[in-house]
């Protein structure tokens, strides 16, 4: 166990954890989100808080998301998520969903896709702005949504990618870029 001194998770305790591997893949996701739910839903902080931390890109890991010369809006979205409080019970509830939103559904759409709006349905419409002109070419991107089962329609997180490591979340980008 550790304590970072400099950097983006400077100040967060570092803890050794036996875990499985991710899948970068929409399986690899939804086991990932599924995890993180059950964790918010029996109140196991330390769980959910682990889990939403990982997807919590830095800026180095902003940048795989997107396409090259893109470095402002890396810092921008960087700083955004530099503001973050550091306290588990924070971080444990930043992916938030009403307590009856027990189901996990995951999304997928390429940058292709979303430019052109085909199969990216699920997708906020900000998405295909983004796609045209900041997201990386040929990366799957998704929407994760936590809804009641039986229903279609919940609580969406958006513009998830695999940065060949480990999940991360890109989040409304959109709302950070000049029309």
């Amino acid at each position: 166990m550790g304590t970072l001194k400099h950097g983006f998770f400077s100040g967060l305790t570092l803890i050794a954890a036996c875990t499985a591997v991710p899948k970068g893949d929409k399986v690899g996701l939804t086991s990932l989100m599924k995890e993180l739910r059950a964790a918010q839903l029996t109140g196991d902080t330390a769980t959910a808080a682990r889990i939403t931390r990982g997807l919590i890109p830095n800026e180095a890991r902003i940048r795989l998301g997107l396409r090259t010369g893109n470095d402002d809006m890396a810092k921008a979205i960087a700083s955004i998520y530099a503001r973050l409080p550091t306290d588990d019970g924070a971080w444990a509830g930043a992916f938030a969903a009403p307590a009856g939103n027990t189901e996990v559904q995951v999304h997928a759409a390429t940058t292709e896709e979303l430019a052109t709006n085909a199969g990216s349905g699920e997708f906020p419409g900000g998405a295909r702005r983004v796609a045209k002109a900041i997201l990386k070419p040929q990366t799957t991107y998704y929407e994760v949504e936590f809804v009641k089962p039986g229903h279609s329609a919940g609580m969406k997180y958006h513009l998830f990618f695999w940065d060949g490591s480990a999940w991360c979340m890109l989040g409304p980008v959109w709302r950070r870029m000049k029309e």
